[in-house]
């Protein structure tokens, strides 16, 4: 992309927001992801009741979702690096809309972890294709906030997917809800084929204007621009793996993924089993965590943001909300564990679950950081690669505290106390790297 001068013509047009059409698009698509692999765990009563599952059976369903979702997750950086974000996501979403509608025909333990294995695979390539999307449309300056957009539609998904899936489930069986589900994501994608360009300079409706505040951060020379190609995978590898910040990512992503699946696994049966509410109560109460988080996921996003322009340092405006999210978060799981009242147990546990996602538009700007505009989509693949491995023990942890005690209470503080150690080893690792979204012309030279 060309650095485009400031004119007095062009000073004077207003700027034009396609960017921010095309951020709320992959918002969109984010809360459908979240709503499609979270509607098993709202089923997860009717059916445990139908085939008899045991706690131990039904987190390893609940972890097969996240062993597909890492496998997709490089294949999601390289490809949308390679072919860009329009198309990743179409191929995606029909891949993954089709596995949802055939997991209503699993009848085992095998066929639905087959299912949701290759489900979660499609799945995983939503974010790689969501940081692309984010380093090629969105200076440096409002990448946090954008992220934070992005990463809403998560906490938007799991807010409405409790009462959305539970009606359709009461009204057409859990395998009625799993093919609703299904059909709204093919929905989104005509929105997005008409609105999407991976290019925002070829794109009809982006003026002047919005290129030149696109640009920022991003400057490439004209005889550059006219070049550019996409990095391979050992290129790309190696701008990456070097950064410490790739690790801290890595680091606090994964203490965030222990307690995002321990909720999105079990929450409805913990607050049916060990809480005592009913299935219709429990479709409005599972909203209450995930409602708290769409006020602080972005505020997490404008704290960083403000931070950042406020004192020019990138690594004290990510190292303040994400060390305060996860370690005030972490604390609150512990008295939400051990309160009487099943409530303020609720109360509670939602607050800490929000102050936890309040690091995500901070956390996701980072991998765009680290790999800049050509391997921002591998700089996320790996961290989702890394940090979801607590996301596949979590939900079968969790199984054997059930099985093991009849409770759930074990396993609520080990989230808590999972969340402050990433708040307290973050810093650490985290270098605050600056200014790479002006390498990817030395990027293309690396040699094998």
């Amino acid at each position: 992309m060309t650095t485009l001068p400031v004119t007095p013509s062009t000073a004077l047009v207003r700027m034009t927001n396609i960017r921010w059409r095309i951020m709320f698009l992959v918002f969109v698509i984010l809360t459908l992801n979240y709503l499609d692999r979270v509607n098993i765990s709202i089923a997860a009563p009717l059916i445990q009741k139908e085939f008899g599952f045991s706690p131990v059976q039904l987190g390893v369903i609940f972890s097969a979702f996240t062993w597909g979702n890492v496998l997709g997750q490089l294949p999601g950086g390289a490809l949308s690096s390679i072919f860009g974000a329009k198309r990743m996501y179409v191929i995606a979403i029909i891949c993954w809309s089709a596995l949802l509608a055939a997991t209503s025909l699993a009848t085992s333990v095998t066929t639905f972890v087959i299912f949701r294995v290759v489900f979660g695979f499609f799945e995983g390539m939503c974010w790689p294709v969501a940081s692309t999307v984010g380093a090629t449309w969105f200076p440096k300056s409002e990448r946090s906030r954008a992220m934070s957009l992005q990463a809403n539609g998560m906490v938007v998904g799991l807010a409405i997917a409790p009462p959305f899936v539970t009606y359709f489930m009461m009204q057409y069986g859990w395998r009625g809800a799993f093919l609703v589900s299904a059909c709204l994501s093919l929905i989104w994608l005509f929105f997005w084929i008409y609105t999407m360009n991976d290019r925002p300079d070829k794109h009809p409706n982006v003026n002047d204007a919005e290129l030149k505040h696109i640009a920022e951060g991003q400057a490439v020379s004209s005889d550059d621009a006219g070049n550019e190609r996409p990095l391979s995978f050992m290129e790309a590898l190696k701008v990456v793996i070097k950064k410490p910040s790739l690790y801290a990512a890595c680091l606090s992503n994964g203490a965030l993924v222990w307690t995002l699946y321990t909720y999105t696994s079990w929450l409805p049966l913990y607050l049916q089993h060990e809480r005592g509410f009913t299935i219709a109560k429990t479709g409005f109460i599972a909203m209450l965590p995930f409602l708290f988080s769409m006020i602080t996921i972005p505020c997490g996003g404008i704290v960083s943001d403000w931070l950042y322009k406020r004192t020019g340092n990138l690594k004290l405006a990510k190292n303040l909300p994400i060390m305060f999210g996860l370690f005030a978060g972490g604390v609150m799981m512990i008295p939400a564990a051990l309160a009487e009242d099943p409530m303020t147990g609720v109360f509670l546990l939602s607050i800490g679950y929000s102050l936890i996602m309040f690091i995500l538009g901070p956390q996701w700007a980072i991998p765009p950081d680290v790999g800049g505009k050509k391997a921002a989509g591998y700089a996320c693949a790996l961290v989702q690669i890394i940090s979801h491995i607590p996301g596949i023990i979590a939900p079968i942890f969790m199984g054997y505290i059930v099985q093991a005690t009849g409770h759930y209470t074990a396993g609520v503080v080990t989230a808590g106390v999972v969340a402050m150690l990433g708040a307290l080893l973050f810093p650490i690792l985290y270098r605050g790297e600056k200014d790479h979204y002006s390498e990817p012309q030395k990027v293309c030279n690396i040699k094998l």
